[in-house]
């Protein structure tokens, strides 16, 4: 355990749930909208269960990943992703995840070895 403690080794296995999770999650284009994506609907327990792990209502995670704020002096505009740019999204998301819990166990392991 490399004096990780058992509830630093649950957040761990949280983060990498939720990573995995957010893996599963795919999108398409909404009906009559080929400028939009949406979760696909088989995927939407993924969505939840990544939701739910991150502690973020699942709506907003899901805007999130399919919706870009652009927010100007004063106003706050709102466009909808394509499909792919979603899924860079997603992409982007799970590996900062990811990134920032790899640094924090390495981080761990060199404070109880050194």
């Amino acid at each position: 355990t490399v004096g990780i403690s058992a509830e630093e080794q649950q957040s761990i296995f949280r983060v990498v749930a939720a990573v995995l999770f957010l893996g599963n999650v795919n999108f398409e284009a909404p009906p009559g909208n080929s400028e939009a994506s949406e979760v696909v609907d088989s995927c939407a327990p993924f969505l939840k269960s990544a939701a739910q792990i991150l502690e973020v209502d699942t709506q907003a995670l899901a805007e999130v990943l399919t919706i870009r704020t652009i927010r100007t002096r004063g106003e706050v505009f709102k466009k909808a992703l394509l499909v792919h740019e979603a899924d860079e999204t997603r992409d982007a998301l799970a590996r900062a995840l990811y990134g920032t819990l790899f640094l924090r166990v390495v981080q761990r392991t060199n404070q109880s070895i050194g």
